[in-house]
């Protein structure tokens, strides 16, 4: 074989690897992937550490990148994990959990608890409602609404009554 026959499949295998190794990377960079949302309203499950519990986004607060959802969810330190589109759990830990520190499982009272959601989270605007109210402030007459994935599943709309008082 000739020197100059040499270089020139050396350069063609050089320019073969080059642009082998760019397929390669975009491939494997792939589409971009979408930040992981928690949407009111949404779907979650956490890793109690005997199983995983299913519940609601119950309120969201985007600016401290926290939500709330039911105490009896979970426990003290416990992963949270978005669900995609179809409702299937999200491989990657997307926030922590902290049941309300006045929570009394007996009695169901304070039955609230607060996710911190981890960097790269997008915490979406409530679409149910506003903001958030404390309970003594409803009186007799107001209007009450509530939203789960379990109760409402197959409708984008809350359901809604008259508060009668305690």
């Amino acid at each position: 074989m000739t020197r100059a026959r040499t270089r020139s499949l050396l350069i063609g295998l050089a320019t073969c690897m080059l642009v082998g190794q760019s397929v390669l990377a975009t491939f494997a960079a792939g589409a971009p992937v979408e930040a992981p949302v928690a949407r009111q309203g949404g779907k979650i499950a956490i890793d109690t550490g005997s199983q995983f519990k299913t519940c609601t986004i119950g309120h969201n607060e985007p600016g401290a990148k926290t939500s709330f959802t039911a105490a009896h969810c979970g426990v003290e330190g416990a992963q949270v994990y978005l669900t995609d589109a179809a409702g299937n759990r999200m491989a990657t830990p997307a926030g922590k959990f902290s049941p309300s520190p006045h929570f009394e499982t007996r009695e169901s009272s304070n039955d609230f608890g607060t996710i911190e959601w981890y960097d790269g989270v997008v915490v979406e605007e409530n679409r149910f409602g506003g903001a958030a109210m404390p309970s003594s402030s409803i009186v007799y007459g107001d209007q009450v609404c509530y939203y789960g994935f379990a109760s409402h599943s197959v409708t984008e709309t809350p359901s809604c009554g008259i508060y009668l008082g305690n």
